[in-house]
């Protein structure tokens, strides 16, 4: 991804800004944070017809110096809050985001996703596969957006300085 390495980072961890294009989730919290990990709550938009899904969730993170990499963890947090009403709660079983140098690009970032979650209650097995094929892609593509059209452009005049 043609996107500076802290840039990337700050745009994934930064939940302020994560819910300024995460074009999924219209609800992200911190609930709780701590000097290792932060405690969040995200709303799942999900497509009409199905009810909208939950998640609280333990977020760590780990930087590795020698490879310039972090290493971002959710781990399910049950039981921590009561899912809200018409919502169902989902769960975590292994998600994680990798944000590590391209090392054939200086200027360019490389972001591994991996999600494994319950969504919970019923959704027709054609429903999630669909849309757990386009999730990836349409992440990547709503983040890069956001650097180009955004935040590259606050950054510049001052908006959001670091």
């Amino acid at each position: 991804m043609p996107l500076f390495l802290h840039a990337a980072y700050k745009l994934v961890h930064d939940l302020s800004l994560r819910k300024r294009w995460e074009k999924h989730f219209p609800e992200i919290n911190i609930l709780e944070e701590h000097p290792t990990y932060r405690l969040v709550y995200w709303l799942v938009h999900m497509p009409p017809g199905i009810q909208n899904r939950d998640l609280v969730q333990y977020v760590a993170e780990k930087r590795d110096e020698s490879t310039n990499t972090t290493y971002i963890v959710y781990h399910n947090a049950p039981g921590k809050v009561e899912p809200k009403h018409g919502v169902v709660r989902a769960s975590t079983i292994l998600s994680s985001t990798i944000i590590r140098p391209d090392p054939q690009d200086p200027k360019s970032t490389r972001v591994t996703i991996l999600l494994q979650n319950d969504f919970g209650g019923w959704i027709p097995h054609d429903v999630v596969n669909f849309f757990a094929a386009k999730a990836p892609g349409e992440w990547r593509d709503n983040l890069y957006h956001f650097y180009v059209d955004v935040y590259a452009k606050e950054k510049a005049s001052g908006m959001n300085a670091e």
